[in-house]
C-alpha cells in the first residue's frame, strides 16, 4: 500500500494541515463525498460552507470549506481535492472557526503550494 499521510503544524499559532496521497484515481465528485463521509466520524454536525472548482498551478482542483464541532470546539476545514491517472491528493488545513479569518492568508499560501503528482 503506497498511501501516505503527512501532517503539518504552523509554528506560530493553532493552524494544522494534512496531506493524504493515494495511488488510486478517484473521480473528484466522489472524492468530495468520501471526504465529507470520513469527516462525519469526527464532526457529527458537519456543515459545508463552500464547494467550488479552482485552478491552482495549472490544475483543476475542488476547494471545499466545511466545519462543525469537534469535542466541543468549533473547527473549520479548508481543503483542495485533486485526482488524475497519477493518483489522488487531499490537502486539508484546519483551525478554530474563530481563527479562520486570522489565518486566511497562511491557509491560501499552504493550499496553493499544491502541485500535481
Amino acid at each position: 500500500n503506497d498511501d501516505s499521510e503527512y501532517f503539518f503544524e504552523y509554528q506560530h499559532g493553532d493552524l494544522f494541515g494534512m496531506a493524504i496521497v493515494e495511488e488510486l484515481e478517484i473521480p473528484i465528485d466522489n472524492l468530495a463525498k468520501i471526504a465529507l463521509e470520513n469527516a462525519k466520524y469526527l464532526i457529527n454536525d458537519i456543515q459545508v460552507v463552500t464547494q467550488e472548482y479552482r485552478f491552482v498551478n495549472g490544475q483543476k482542483v475542488l476547494f471545499m470549506e466545511f466545519g462543525g464541532s469537534v469535542e466541543g470546539m468549533q473547527i473549520t476545514y479548508d481543503g483542495y481535492y485533486y485526482s488524475d491517472s497519477g493518483g489522488t491528493i487531499q490537502l486539508i488545513v484546519f483551525t478554530g472557526t474563530n481563527l479562520i479569518n486570522k489565518y486566511k492568508n497562511k491557509i491560501e499560501e499552504f493550499l496553493n503550494g499544491l502541485v500535481s503528482l
